[in-house]
């Protein structure tokens, strides 16, 4: 079988087990977090910080005002991040 990184895994077994994909996602956190390591950008920018769920690509939206930003929504804990988009 293939092998899966935590955020393949977590968006592969989203829609069955919601429950399972967070659990992921906080695993990649902690073992990043106790190893001392650098996660990418584009990865945490797909988890939320508090409740460690995906935050997927719908829930976006561009807010004009100053400098043009991207705000992503959680789904689970409703939390905002707010992205500067060039």
């Amino acid at each position: 079988p293939p092998i899966f990184s935590p955020p393949q895994a977590a968006h592969w077994v989203l829609p069955h087990s919601p429950a399972l994909a967070r659990f992921y996602c906080s695993t990649q956190r902690g073992t990043a977090r106790r190893l001392v390591l650098r996660m990418a950008p584009e990865v945490k920018r797909a988890v939320c910080r508090r409740c460690c769920s995906l935050l997927l690509p719908g829930t976006q939206r561009l807010r004009g005002g100053g400098q043009p930003r991207v705000v992503l929504r959680c789904g689970t804990c409703g939390r905002h991040r707010r992205f500067l988009c060039p």
